[in-house]
């Protein structure tokens, strides 16, 4: 499985993708033997790693995530998500004193 940073300078942030990156491959059956067994590492490592392994596979809130989404009209979330974004476009401002040099 590629492992892809998004946060190159974050060794917790990265951490965090590495794993939610095999917990994915653990959902799709895609892991290999040595990404498995990290897995479990980390698993085995606290309380709150087992917890939220155990938070993220189950079953019944995958199921109300994916309900969660065929519900949700995207043409109509998207609009939401355009109000709440401000895009403001660049102004130039060209003064006189630029052409002079």
């Amino acid at each position: 499985m590629e492992h892809l940073s998004l946060f190159e300078n974050d060794p917790d942030a990265d951490k965090a993708q590495r794993i939610g990156n095999l917990i994915s491959g653990y959902l799709r059956q895609t892991l290999t033997p040595d990404e498995h067994t990290e897995l479990e590492d980390w698993v085995a490592d606290n309380d709150s790693n087992m917890r939220m392994f155990e938070d993220m596979t189950d079953a019944g809130q995958i199921q109300e995530g994916i309900n969660w989404v065929k519900a949700t009209d995207s043409a109509i979330m998207l609009k939401k998500l355009k109000k709440q974004m401000r895009f403001k476009r660049p102004r130039f401002r060209f003064t006189f004193l630029q052409y002079a040099v």
